[in-house]
């Protein structure tokens, strides 16, 4: 597929929609989608890569009510597999997965439902992470439960993140919600970045922290997943 050799070695911004979280995701089947977007080096257009496996949805009209516009449900680049394939290409190519707690879903459920997709930990960057490592006490947007939430970026870049309250079902505008999503996760990892260069330029540079951090994400979703190891005879 040609989308491997052109973008497997880029900086993917990205994202994943399942029927729930981690207990009602237990195969390939609880996957909804996965959604790239895709700076193109050539022309310099984003480009979007959807994976699933709702052919029909593609060309599918989606009226947003909330910014009274009607979106167009791009053509799906692939299956659901063929996107995680995908994603393990990338990382064999040295490229990047820019997801926004990625740490804590979209890289175990990746792991749980595709054990044979291998990505290796430095191909995945966490926004998440990022955003509170470099300024923990940033200001919240009104209107957002949390500062370092998508949903406060998406209202600091005035792009409003699609509401979607019944998960279950897949529906095209799960569809438009992943894409817009993408975007998101686009503006606040360039955002991010920017920010990381300011920061450095001031002599406050938090690359091994970031890294530590990004370590510390996975453990803690370890502890809170199997538990941890007390002294049963001491208690």
């Amino acid at each position: 597929m040609l989308y491997y050799e052109k973008y497997a070695s880029e900086r993917l911004y990205s994202d994943i929609e399942t029927k729930g979280l981690w207990d009602r995701v237990n195969s390939l089947g609880d996957v909804h989608c996965i959604c790239n977007v895709v700076v193109d080096s050539e022309t310099g257009a984003d480009v979007v890569l959807l994976f699933h496996d709702k052919p029909e949805f593609d060309n599918v009209e989606v009226f947003d009510e909330f910014d009274n516009k009607t979106y167009v449900i791009p053509p799906r680049a692939g299956t659901l597999a063929e996107g995680f394939s995908f994603w393990s290409k990338v990382g064999t190519s040295g490229g990047k997965l820019s997801i926004h707690n990625c740490r804590t879903f979209d890289k175990p459920i990746t792991e749980k439902v595709m054990p044979s997709c291998k990505i290796p930990f430095n191909t995945w960057e966490d926004t998440y992470v990022q955003s509170k490592v470099q300024w923990f006490d940033r200001p919240c947007p009104k209107g957002a439960k949390s500062a370092h939430g998508l949903n406060g970026y998406g209202l600091k870049f005035g792009i409003k993140k699609p509401p979607v309250t019944e998960w279950e079902h897949f529906t095209p505008y799960i569809c438009h919600r992943v894409i817009e999503d993408c975007y998101i996760q686009k503006h606040t990892a360039l955002f991010l970045d920017n920010e990381a260069v300011l920061l450095k330029k001031m002599g406050i540079d938090f690359k091994q922290a970031l890294l530590v951090e990004n370590y510390y994400a996975e453990l803690c979703w370890q502890q809170e997943l199997h538990g941890a190891l007390v002294d049963v005879e001491h208690i």
